[in-house]
């Protein structure tokens, strides 16, 4: 957690301290800002990997869109094409009753 405090004054010299009438011509500036980091870890159990150059990143064979791309069509991520369907064997879903 971080804490800042900053306060100030600013005016015109000499008239600032004028009594009553000073004030017109007097600023005071105040200004306060905390900080607080949180980190939320998350464990998984996982299996062994017999060999970990199976293992792959998300960014594993990213390539960056070309300049025209980015700069004309805003696009930050190269165009991908669709997904593959996965299918998933056996009996899976909702039954209704």
């Amino acid at each position: 957690m971080q804490q800042n405090t900053n306060d100030g004054a600013s005016g015109l010299p000499g008239l600032g301290d004028i009594p009553v009438a000073g004030a017109l011509f007097h600023d005071n500036q105040f200004a306060r800002t905390e900080t607080e980091l949180v980190i939320v870890v998350t464990p998984y159990i996982v299996r062994p990997v017999a060999n970990p150059a199976l293992l792959k990143l998300p960014t594993d064979g990213y390539t960056p869109p070309p300049d025209l791309e980015r700069l004309l069509l805003m696009r930050q991520v190269p165009k991908q094409k669709a997904p593959v369907p996965v299918s998933i064997p056996g009996n899976a879903g909702f039954i209704v009753q």
